[in-house]
């Protein structure tokens, strides 16, 4: 995590680290959804690196707040989110990729390209929908290889996302 200068000098600690430290040490999954809920109200820098480190929250509707949380912050630095892309657990991609396709960010393609052949058919077909949302011919581009992935469940996202981005039809 990058460290915040001025708010360490107070403490003498990284609020950041300080605070993720918690976040992952509290068994209680109601007691960490208050913390993560009180966090997302601090209007600090460092706070949306802490929400997007804590993608992996093994929690599904913990996850789902932090991705509509993440997804809706104009200030988010998506340059934090991507390198989530090469996470190891599938849950922490889908989660990016959802907040990707939130944030319709065509700088964002070339990132959500480089996953497309990841063996978890649920992060290719994320990948799919993410691209479905940004749109553009990069984003087409893209979406049709994967109307050719191995699985059912992506080319069905890949079909839906293509026509969402492109209005075309597929009988």
């Amino acid at each position: 995590m990058r460290n915040s200068g001025s708010e360490k000098k107070k403490t003498g600690k990284s609020p950041e680290i300080f605070v993720y430290r918690k976040i992952k040490t509290t068994k209680d999954r109601n007691k960490r959804f208050k913390i993560i809920k009180a966090l997302s109200h601090v209007n600090k820098p460092w706070v949306g690196e802490v929400l997007i480190n804590s993608l992996d929250e093994s929690c599904e509707d913990i996850r789902a707040y932090l991705i509509k949380e993440l997804g809706q912050r104009e200030d988010l630095d998506l340059e934090l989110v991507y390198p989530k892309l090469k996470a190891l657990t599938w849950h922490v991609k889908s989660s990016c990729l959802k907040i990707l396709g939130m944030r319709k960010n065509p700088g964002s393609i070339p990132e959500i390209s480089q996953i497309l052949k990841d063996p978890n058919a649920d992060v290719r077909a994320t990948a799919a929908w993410a691209l479905g949302e940004i749109g553009g011919k990069e984003a087409l581009v893209a979406l049709s290889g994967l109307t050719k992935d191995e699985n059912n469940f992506v080319r069905i996202s890949a079909e839906k996302a293509l026509h969402k981005a492109s209005h075309l039809k597929f009988i």
